[in-house]
């Protein structure tokens, strides 16, 4: 089920098209599955993918205060 967060902004134009490249057997297994593939992000080749910048974390932990986000991210 779709919930709204209110921390994100919304796009100014929500009919913006994205683009996405793939190969065709994964473009055929999306018709057929009807459903999108996502890679994890350790596959992906790139070992900062999916990671945070040093300085988001340490903004969290300003935030949230009593989160212990050294022990989760080896800061």
């Amino acid at each position: 089920m779709y919930v709204e967060c209110p921390n994100l902004e919304k796009p100014k134009n929500e009919n913006a098209t994205i683009w996405r490249y793939m190969d065709f057997t994964k473009f055929v297994s999306l018709l057929d599955r009807r459903e999108l593939f996502f890679s994890r992000t350790d596959r992906l080749g790139d070992p900062f993918e999916g990671s945070c910048p040093r300085k988001n974390l340490v903004a969290r932990a300003e935030i949230y205060g009593s989160m212990d986000v050294g022990e989760f991210y080896k800061l």
